[in-house]
Formats: C-alpha cells, structure tokens, sequence
C-alpha cells in the first residue's frame, strides 16, 4: 500500500481520469489498475493513458511480486529510478509514449520479449520507451568529450531534435541519443541522421579523437565542412549526405586513413574534387553524386585499391574519365551520369560493373 501511495501523490493522483478506490482504505486488488494474488501481493499495475504527471517514485520498487507494469501514455518526467532494478518478478513494462530520461537497469537488458511492428501488424510485447540500458558507471569519460557533444548540440538546435533523450543531463554520455562509448570511456560513435539537425557543423567536433562513425545524414546542416574533420584519423565511416553543406570539399578529408565509407552526396558541394582522396588507404565506397563539382575526375583515384562503389552523378565534371580507374580492380558500382564528360571508360572495369551503373552514355575504350 505504501508504495502505491507514493505513486499517487507524486504522479498527480487527484488529477487522474480514473482513480476508484484508490487511498479508501479498501484492499488493493479494487483499486482503479491493481491486481493481486491470493495473499494481497501487487502482481499487475495498469495505468495507461491515466492522465499520470510527474516522476515514477523509488518505492514503487518494494511491489517485489509485480509481472505486468503498464504506465504508457502518461505525461512521466524526470529519469527512470534505477531502484526497479529490484523488481525481478517483472516479465513485462510498458513505458512507451512518456517523457522518461536516463536509462534501464544493465540487468534487465535481454529480459523482455520486445513489442515488434510489421505493416499493420503490431505483436504484443514490453515497450522500452526507447531507454538505453545504462553503462558502466565506472567508466571514466574522455576528456573534453562533454564539451564537443553540447557544441554539436548548440550549434543545431538541438532542442528542436526529433530525439533529443539524455542529451545536457548529468547522464554518462553513452546514453545520450545518438552516443556510443566503448569501454574506455571514449566516444566512438556518433549517429544522428534524420533528426532534425539545423546549422552549421562546429569545430569542437573534431576534438572527439576517437570517432570510428559519424553519421549525420538527412538533416538540415548548412555552411562549409569543417577541414578539422581531418583530425579524426579513426573515423571509418562519415556520412554527411542529404544536407544543404556548401563550398568545396577539404582537401584534408584525405588524411582520414581508416575511411572506409565517404558520403557527401546530396548537398550544394562546388569546386573540383580533391586530389587528396586518393590518399585514403583503405576507402571502398565514395559517393559525391548531385552536387555541384567542377573540373574533371581526379587520375589519383585511381590509386583506391579497395573501393568497390564510385558515384559522382549529377554533378558538373567535365574532361576524359582518367584511364587510372582501370586499376580500380575491385570496382563493381559506377555512376557517371548528369556530367559533361568525354572519352570513354577504360574497358577492364566493363565486365565487373553491377546493372545498376550508369556511364551516362559513354562507351567502354576499344
């Protein structure tokens, strides 16, 4: 009883649409969404769409006997209480459609059948609310790591972000959206496409060392790349397409030595294409395709021993396609269309190519 009070009077009881017997006095398996055992214990607790606000108390962890907790659609605030970690009777949790920060307890990661939708199709399970588990609270946070996100965030709007979860709490960083930390503490992954980023990328970005991804694709960032970029000498995948980024590719985005993934395309690019991205040891896809490149196809691509995907369509390329890409022995995807080139296309790539390339209308080399 105790612990249902609690959730009571720091969620709003009085202000609930439903709350009969609720405080009367009367046994708890008739209050309004609590069923109980043959004993008196809490085992189901059904408050959905209740008209719940406020903050999910500790104490509800002392309902040790409770398998069905369901406060979903409920304007919940405030972190989820890591004492719940204490229910182990718990078999299903339904926190979905709330304003719930922080995270889930490590323990329970692995334990509930999730709810899954296909079509029209919803089955049946635990809604998370899109939590993270929590991370190690041991692990120490790499040094300036803090500053670069809320940068990031300052910088496009980020209280205007689709999903914005954890971010500027006190939180570790690896539950904030979007953050992955490896065990070291470090910030190695940083995705964020499709969330409504707006403005211009900060330089603090680059101060995150450690990177291995950064994927802000389908956003609305604008102004120029950050040559600083060029720092992040573990990045293996930046994707950046879909934006409105202007000005001319960094020639420094050639020192990027673990890049495997480069993706600029969709965006208001100009210039020609840098020499310098031929440099890049092991890069196996570069898609620069509907900008506004100048100039012609850089020979030094050539050098790209395993890049397997080449897209530059739509862009404003002119001159011979470089007879250096028939080194180009792993080679399979190749688009070339919406261009102003001339020549031809050297014939040991012919037999490789996918049916999905585009020449744009220029032969193989007799």
């Amino acid at each position: 009883m105790d612990a249902l009070v609690a959730l009571y009077h720091a969620t709003n009881g009085p202000s609930w649409k439903h709350d009969t017997k609720w405080l009367s006095g009367e046994p708890l398996g008739i209050w309004y969404g609590v069923t109980t055992d043959d004993t008196g214990r809490v085992t189901e607790l059904v408050l959905d769409r209740n008209g719940l606000s406020g903050k999910i108390p500790p104490e509800l962890s002392n309902l040790s006997k409770l398998e069905k907790l369901d406060l979903s659609s409920n304007e919940l605030t405030g972190s989820f209480p890591p004492e719940l970690s204490e229910l182990h009777s718990l078999t299903y949790i339904d926190i979905g459609r709330t304003s719930l920060i922080g995270c889930l307890p490590n323990s329970w990661e692995g334990r509930f059948r999730l709810r899954d939708v296909d079509h029209d199709l919803v089955f049946d399970g635990s809604d998370l609310g899109r939590l993270p588990f929590c991370v190690d609270p041991s692990v120490p946070e790499s040094p300036g790591s803090r500053n670069a996100l809320i940068a990031l965030y300052e910088a496009t709007g980020g209280p205007h972000w689709k999903n914005n979860l954890n971010w500027l709490t006190d939180h570790p960083l690896g539950i904030w959206y979007g953050v992955e930390v490896d065990k070291r503490g470090r910030v190695v992954e940083l995705r964020l496409a499709d969330n409504d980023l707006n403005g211009e990328i900060p330089l603090k970005l680059s101060s995150l060392t450690d990177l291995q991804v950064l994927d802000l694709h389908r956003n609305d960032l604008i102004g120029e790349i950050p040559p600083e970029l060029g720092r992040l000498r573990d990045l293996s995948s930046l994707d950046l397409s879909v934006n409105w980024l202007i000005g001319e590719l960094p020639p420094e985005l050639g020192l990027l030595i673990s890049l495997r993934e480069l993706n600029l395309h969709v965006n208001e690019l100009s210039g020609s294409i840098p020499r310098r991205l031929g440099s890049i040891p092991y890069l196996s896809s570069l898609s620069l395709w509907n900008n506004r490149l100048t100039g012609a196809i850089p020979s030094e691509l050539g050098s790209l021993a395993d890049l397997e995907r080449l897209d530059l369509a739509g862009n404003r390329l002119s001159g011979e396609v470089p007879s250096e890409l028939n080194n180009l022995h792993n080679l399979t995807y190749l688009r070339l269309e919406g261009n102003s080139l001339v020549g031809c296309v050297p014939r040991n790539i012919q037999g490789r190519l996918d049916p999905h390339s585009n020449l744009g209308g220029l032969s193989f080399c007799e």
